[in-house]
């Protein structure tokens, strides 16, 4: 059994000595608990006049919760002037300070709280104090993570989120950046260079639900994505007048239906499956024989398809088959070589390979009900069926 006299011999300040036993007694703070072990052990050692060693002297907090200014300032330098409503402490210490204050604990019957944890409590209150912002452990705007054996902190800035929808009009740009092709534009890049700028943040990434071919224009109602910016500055600014800025930019993309969102609407958007119309234009190596094209677009329709990964893409994709839902194809019209038709699939579909058959590992294709080789000239998404639109 331990005497409350043996506390006299640490080096403790009022404050982490009260926090041996934080979970003693309700209401009332470590700093509190820490008077009354004063005068306790005082009356016990005989001593009216004994204390605590001082805070800058205290062999586990060394005088932190007493720069609380000082940390207000590093932090607030660090912001910079970002906007935030909401944010949270965490905070770091050294391997020696824990190590100490855990066997100090363990001494008298673990029943204390970590310094790590009033910390962020007590510079949580501090700081809400002096801004006005709401300490949230649920999504902060703002996180601030506080060394305090070295006595700097690092903020961490919530990305902001952009729901949205594009359409693209070009046939030479990818939904988003390559490597391999850094100057050229693309539909990330020509929505996400001007919503950072108004963000005033550091980077932008597109979520997608799916993706396009380079060479496919994609129209109609367009294609759903969530726009991700990293370390805004601003988290709310003028959206409609972004959209009048990308749309009027001349760079083959618009966007509509722009409106903030929250980070668990990427994985929505990412998970959807919605059937898609297309429009494509097909070619022959010779002049298309419309009645055997016409029933070759019937005998398709309803079908399910087992499609093997194109070879076009197994590099970079697992080999599978995969059985997809033909809804309907219908024969628009003929010329020559060519002709146009309507296909409404299952999302995932391939429809290069469902005309042209990708040399057998797509089963059946409109090429092999044709009974002549056909190849997709130019492809268009023209609607994609969410329902509401």
């Amino acid at each position: 059994m331990f005497q409350l006299s043996e506390l006299a011999n640490y080096h403790l300040c009022k404050r982490c000595s009260g926090r041996v036993f934080a979970y003693h007694g309700h209401g009332i703070s470590n700093l509190d608990r820490g008077e009354y072990l004063r005068f306790a052990i005082g009356c016990e050692i005989g001593d009216p006049d004994f204390s605590f060693s001082d805070p800058e002297n205290c062999q586990v907090c060394h005088g932190i919760f007493d720069r609380f200014e000082d940390l207000y300032d590093l932090v607030m330098k660090k912001i910079d002037g970002a906007q935030y409503k909401t944010f949270l402490v965490g905070s770091v210490f050294s391997e020696d300070t824990i190590r100490t204050e855990e066997e100090i604990q363990k001494r008298f019957g673990s029943t204390g709280e970590s310094i790590k944890k009033e910390f962020n409590r007590e510079f949580g209150k501090y700081f809400s104090a002096r801004t006005g912002k709401e300490y949230s452990q649920d999504n902060p705007d703002l996180t601030i993570m506080v060394n305090a054996e070295y006595l700097f902190a690092e903020v961490k800035i919530r990305s902001v989120y952009i729901y949205g929808k594009y359409r693209k009009f070009r046939r030479d740009m990818p939904q988003t950046r390559w490597i391999h092709r850094p100057d050229g534009d693309t539909v990330e890049s020509v929505i996400g260079s001007v919503l950072v700028r108004y963000a005033e943040g550091t980077n932008y990434y597109l979520h997608g639900s799916g993706r396009e071919d380079v060479d496919v224009r994609m129209l109609g109602n367009g294609r759903e994505f969530v726009l991700e910016i990293e370390n805004p500055k601003y988290r709310e600014f003028d959206l409609r007048a972004a959209t009048l800025e990308i749309n009027a930019s001349g760079n083959g993309v618009e966007v509509l239906d722009l409106r903030f969102a929250e980070r668990n609407e990427v994985s929505e958007v990412k998970l959807e499956k919605h059937n898609k119309v297309y429009d494509a234009l097909i070619v022959s190596d010779s002049p298309v024989d419309e009645k055997r094209l016409s029933d070759a677009c019937l005998n398709l329709a309803g079908k399910n398809i087992y499609q093997r990964t194109p070879l076009r893409v197994a590099q970079r994709r697992s080999d599978l088959v995969r059985t997809r839902h033909i809804d309907q194809v219908d024969l628009v019209g003929v010329s020559g070589n060519e002709a146009e038709i309507v296909i409404s699939a299952e999302a995932g579909t391939y429809i290069k390979e469902l005309v042209n058959g990708d040399g057998g590992r797509t089963k059946p294709s409109l090429s092999e009900l044709y009974g002549s080789p056909l190849n997709i000239k130019e492809l268009d998404v023209i609607k994609i069926c969410r329902g509401e639109d």
